[in-house]
């Protein structure tokens, strides 16, 4: 079993895992097996870096690896 935390300041958003729903931000996230997953948020598209590419092996529920997604200035945003 793998973890990772997805960091998103603010409100709790939908983290998409290989583009489907896969959790929440702010949260640990379980995953079945090890491997390199495409980790991103649901809409609105407000944040970067709009992919991350994170590969897991031996995790530690404890201490997952972190990621983080940082939110656009208004701006910014196109719609």
């Amino acid at each position: 079993m793998e973890f990772l935390k997805v960091a998103f300041p603010g409100a709790s958003r939908v983290v998409l895992v290989n583009g489907s729903p896969g959790g929440h931000t702010n949260t640990v996230l379980t995953f079945e097996l090890s491997g390199t997953y495409r980790i991103s948020l649901a809409p609105p598209n407000d944040f970067i870096p709009p992919v991350v590419e994170v590969p897991l092996a031996r995790t530690s529920a404890f201490s997952p690896p972190v990621i983080t997604f940082n939110p656009l200035p208004p701006s910014a945003i196109i719609p």
